[in-house]
Parts: C-alpha cells; sequence; structure tokens
C-alpha cells in the first residue's frame, strides 16, 4: 500500500519476509504446450497452429517471443521486490514524491503480463482436443508442471522458518498444502510463499478450461472467455464477491478477465490478425506504456488484497487498466520472430526457461542475501540481490526444476497408456 508523500527523509519498503505482503505479483509461466515432449519448457509448439509464416510459427516450431517476453516480465518482479528493500530518500519534488511511490509498482504489472500469457497458452496448448479424459490430462499436466517445484522451494522456506525460531502461522501452513484458500474464511492467509496467491489464479482458470474441455463445446473459446467474465460480473452484481469464503472472492475477482484478453490474442494470432496487422499491435502497444505507468499511481489499485476482493475499484482498475495493456504488449510480442540465434534473445530466453523457478524462489534468496549484507549499501544489496537470485533461479531450473518436469511428463504418458481405453481415442474437432 502506498504511503503518504513527505519532504522529509523516509524509510520505505516492505519485509521481503513478510508473507502476508501481496505485493509479489509473478503469477507462473505454463508451458507451451501442456503435453508436448520433453525439452526446454514451454517451447515446444503444439500441432494444429496456423500455417506458418514468418511472425506465426507452425507445428514444431517454437514460440521464443513468448519465452523473452517471460524473461523480461521475471526481472520486472525481480527489480520490484529489491525496490521495496527499506532505505533511506529525500523526496524534494512532487515528481520524485509520486515516482516513488508509483515506481516500485511497475514491476507488479509482471503479473497482468503472465495472467495475458496463460490465458494464450491454455488455448494453444490444448488446441482442438476435447473431452473427459483430455480435461483429466490437461488438469494432470499442470498438477505435475506446477506443484512439485512449488512444493519443494515450500518445504525449503518451512525449514528455515523452523531452523530460525520465528513464529508459524496454521492457516498459511494449510494453504500451503492446499494452494487454493479453501478454509479461510476471513482474510487470505498466504501460503508459505507469499507469491502463492497468483497460483490461486491460475488454478480458477486451469478448471476453468477443464470444464469446458469436458463439455465436449463446440465454441471452446466463447464458452471458456464467458465463464472468466461472467464469474466476477456476476459476483458484483449479486454480491458474492463479499462472501466469507475466500477462494469465492478470488473466483469472482476482476483479475479472471486478464485470462481472456490472453485468449483473445490467441484467436487474433491463429487467424494471423496480429501478423498482418503487426504495426498497429506495436504502436498500440507502445502507446499503453504511459497507461500503465499512470494507474501505478493509483492507491486504489496499490492497496492490499485489491487484487482479489471485486468491492474494491483497485481491482477493476487493473484488471482493465493494467489487464488490456498487457494483453497489447503480449501481442506485440507475438509479431515479432525470435530465435535462440539471436545474441541478445539467448540470456533472455534462458531466464523464461527458469521465470517459474525464479518467481518462486526470489525472495527467500533476497532474504538470504540482505541478512548476510548488513549495513551494505543499498545499491550494492539490490545488485546482490538481483544477481542472486537470476543465478540461483537458472540453477535450480536446471538441476532441479527441468529433471522434474521430465520425470513428471514421463509418469504421465505412463499413466496414460496404462489407461486409456484403446476403443475411446482423444476426440478432435475439426
Amino acid at each position: 500500500m502506498a504511503a503518504s508523500p513527505s519532504n522529509a527523509p523516509r524509510r520505505a519498503g516492505h519485509d521481503l519476509n513478510n508473507n502476508n505482503n501481496k505485493d509479489n505479483p509473478m503469477p507462473p509461466p505454463p508451458n507451451i504446450a501442456a503435453a508436448a515432449p520433453p525439452g526446454p519448457i514451454g517451447r515446444q509448439a503444439a500441432s494444429g497452429a496456423t500455417a506458418p509464416t514468418a511472425a506465426t510459427p507452425g507445428p514444431g516450431q517454437r514460440l521464443e517471443s513468448i519465452q523473452v517476453l517471460r524473461g523480461i516480465a521475471a526481472l520486472l518482479v525481480v527489480l520490484h521486490h529489491v525496490s521495496l528493500i527499506p532505505h533511506e530518500v529525500d523526496l524534494t519534488s512532487d515528481f520524485q514524491r509520486w515516482f516513488y511511490e508509483a515506481g516500485p509498482k511497475l514491476g507488479s504489472f509482471g503479473v497482468d503480463l503472465f495472467f495475458a500469457i496463460s490465458g494464450f497458452v491454455m488455448l494453444f496448448s490444448i488446441q482442438n482436443r476435447f473431452g473427459r479424459g483430455v480435461a483429466q490430462e490437461f488438469i494432470a499436466n499442470r498438477a505435475l508442471r506446477i506443484l512439485p517445484i512449488y512444493y519443494l522451494i515450500s518445504g525449503y522456506v518451512l525449514f528455515q522458518i523452523i531452523q530460525n525460531g520465528d513464529p508459524l502461522n496454521i492457516g498459511r501452513v494449510i494453504n500451503t498444502a492446499t494452494l487454493l484458500p479453501i478454509v479461510d474464511t476471513g482474510p487470505y492467509e498466504n501460503s508459505l510463499l507469499s507469491v502463492s496467491w497468483t497460483l490461486v489464479f491460475e488454478f480458477l482458470f486451469y478448471f476453468v478450461v477443464a470444464s469446458v474441455i469436458a463439455m465436449g463445446a463446440r465454441n471452446r473459446v466463447a464458452w471458456i472467455i464467458g465463464i472468466t467474465i461472467a464469474l466476477p460480473t456476476i459476483g458484483r452484481l449479486l454480491e458474492f464477491d463479499r462472501s466469507h469464503l475466500t477462494v469465492v472472492r478470488f473466483a469472482m475477482s476482476p483479475m479472471m478477465y486478464e485470462f481472456s484478453f490472453g485468449i483473445l490474442a490467441y484467436v487474433a494470432w491463429r487467424s494471423g490478425w496480429i501478423e498482418r496487422n503487426h504495426r498497429l499491435i506495436r504502436a498500440l502497444a507502445l502507446l499503453s506504456i504511459p497507461v500503465v505507468v499512470w494507474i501505478a499511481g493509483f492507491d486504489p489499485v496499490n492497496a492490499d488484497n485489491a487484487e482479489y476482493d471485486g468491492t474494491r475499484v483497485g481491482a477493476w482498475l487493473r484488471a482493465f487498466g493494467w489487464g488490456i495493456p498487457a494483453a497489447l504488449m503480449f501481442a506485440a510480442a507475438l509479431s515479432f520472430r525470435v530465435t535462440d540465434r539471436q545474441l541478445i534473445a539467448r540470456p533472455l530466453l534462458a531466464l523464461g526457461d527458469a521465470s517459474y523457478t525464479l518467481y518462486l524462489f526470489h525472495l527467500p534468496v533476497m532474504s538470504a542475501v540482505l541478512r548476510r549484507m548488513g549495513d551494505s549499501p543499498m545499491w550494492l544489496k539490490g545488485i546482490a540481490a538481483v544477481v542472486s537470485s537470476v543465478i540461483a533461479a537458472l540453477i535450480v531450473y536446471r538441476l532441479v526444476e527441468y529433471p522434474m518436469t521430465r520425470i513428471s511428463k514421463r509418469l504421465l504418458a505412463r499413466l496414460r497408456a496404462r489407461y486409456a481405453d484403446p476403443a475411446a481415442p482423444a476426440r478432435t474437432k475439426a
């Protein structure tokens, strides 16, 4: 929550170990193809895409531009949290005060980018497959992609809490185990990983997608968009967003709209509209940047719990004021052809692959770095926190997350082979 401006020197920022802080913005990056073979996570396209063009990859090609955007979004989040390190500042002008309040919030825009990406990717991954078995496989694939590394890092944080003798909130432990806040009847108790509130939105969206797949609806795009729009709209009209059940308030949050914006980007990309109008899309994306910066200065957007509280104007301002620009920037990224042969793209592609690990692990790494650096200058702490978080994420991704994901995919393939009904193959739509 933004503090009131002052001309006097001041201390600002949030405790990076405070797991009830809602300024942790990054949702996890889903796979580009949920059923793709093992490889760099999320970069192998599934079959059924549009015909290959310079900006629209076809079957077997990669959407590397999405990985680059993930890498950029991951850096935004890390820089956002670095900006929360307590430090002294001298505010002598209105612009300095505004920038001091709004600037750190800009990194939160990473969550909106990732929700737009998720809307696109989930439609991309399911392509034209539908049926109850496909829906079950979809949910299993998402769970195996997200939960193993989530529980592993949560276990590390729990070990650190116990080792340091810090107080342990049983509500947070329960929400860590369930991920969805199904036992909360009041204010949301974050899990041991304070960034996990974004995973709640992700899984609620996955359940919407899986339900439509299981229904075998002919126009799945319309159904998924309709449900994600209807939930917060009906929730506001009937005041379900005031429910004492936290998980209901999440489901009724306007943040659910942002997945729909990503789905619309998928429709535009698949039809070739983005390629045909790439100059317009890029211009709109550039013009939306001032809107993002302007919205960052609104206190209602920065208020605690505004993301999942549909009764607050901040949630609606963020959903549209940041959600639409996020979709435009994502669509603009799709209009660029990026390859791993481009030297400038390689580090961002690597960071995009490791962005989920970076999302989950950077706060524990930053906290450890800050404890060890004591009274070092703030700028030095910031550099060390960013570099250490990125290096740790790349190492953990390569040595832990990537192997775990490959094992999970093999396990899913074996289960699919064991329980598959030869007489009832997966259905597809023309």
